[in-house]
C-alpha cells in the first residue's frame, strides 16, 4: 500500500511524521529508527526555547503578536508568555543543549552569572530536572542573606540545627506552593501582602542561614 505523504508532513528515512501520528514507507531500517526517535526527543526538548525565541523576534519586528502566535501555535497565552520571557532571559549562546528547557526556566530569574553558575553545576553532576529544582530554590533561599558575626558564627547546639534546616525544608515546599498559584488572577493587594509577609519570616529566620552555611552543609548533598 502507497502511503500519501501531505505537505506539512515531515519525512525522515522511511518514517514520515504528521499531526496524528508517525507512518512507515516500506521497512525502515535500525538506524532510521533511531534517528527519528532522536528528532522526536530534540524537538521535544527544544520547542519552547524555539517558541520563545520566534516571539521575541515577532515582537521586535511587528510588534506584540501574542493573537497570532496562539492561533499559530494552538498554545495558551501564558504558555507563550512564559516562553518568550525565559527565551528573552537567557540568550541562545549561553544555552546548554545537553539540559532541558525546564533546567533553564529553573534559573531564568537569576543574573546571568548565577545562571551560569547553576546550569554548570547541572552539567558537570548530571543533575535531573527534579534535583536541580530543589537545589536552584536551596540557593534562592540564601540569596540576600545578611552576614553573621563572628561571634555568632560559633559552633551551636546540633538541635538548633536540625530545627533551622527543618525551616529551610519547610520553605521549600512553601516556594513550591506559591508556584500552584494563578498569580495573573490574584489581587495586587492580596499577593503583596503574602510577599510582604514571607519576607518578613526570612529576615527573622534566614538570618542563621550564613551562619550554617560556613559551618556545615545546611542540607543533605542534592546530588
Amino acid at each position: 500500500m502507497q502511503v500519501q505523504v501531505k505537505p506539512d508532513d515531515i519525512t525522515l528515512g522511511s518514517f514520515t511524521l504528521n499531526p496524528t501520528g508517525v507512518t512507515t514507507i516500506g521497512m525502515p531500517t535500525f538506524n532510521e529508527w533511531l534517528k527519528c526517535g532522536d528528532f522526536i526527543q530534540r524537538a521535544n526538548r527544544s520547542v519552547h526555547f524555539w517558541i520563545g525565541d520566534w516571539l521575541n523576534f515577532g515582537e521586535g519586528a511587528y510588534g506584540e503578536m501574542y493573537a497570532q502566535a496562539m492561533d499559530q501555535t494552538k498554545y495558551h497565552y501564558d504558555t507563550l508568555r512564559h516562553d518568550k520571557w525565559v527565551a528573552s532571559r537567557i540568550q541562545n549562546g549561553r544555552r546548554r543543549p545537553n539540559l532541558t528547557w525546564t533546567h533553564h526556566q529553573e534559573v531564568a530569574d537569576l543574573e546571568p552569572d548565577e545562571q551560569d553558575l547553576m546550569l554548570d553545576m547541572a552539567v558537570k553532576n548530571e543533575m535531573n530536572t527534579a534535583t536541580f529544582r530543589k537545589a536552584v530554590r536551596h540557593y534562592k533561599l540564601k540569596l540576600d542573606v545578611p552576614e553573621m558575626t563572628e561571634e555568632q558564627l560559633k559552633p551551636t547546639d546540633p538541635k538548633l540545627y536540625e530545627k533551622v534546616q527543618g525551616i529551610i525544608d519547610s520553605s521549600i515546599k512553601t516556594i513550591e506552593l506559591i508556584d500552584t498559584l494563578n498569580w495573573n488572577s490574584m489581587d495586587d493587594g492580596a499577593r503583596d501582602w503574602l510577599i510582604s509577609h514571607l519576607k518578613r519570616a526570612g529576615t527573622h529566620f534566614f538570618g542563621l542561614v550564613k551562619k550554617y552555611d560556613r559551618q556545615k552543609p545546611l542540607s543533605k548533598p542534592v546530588v
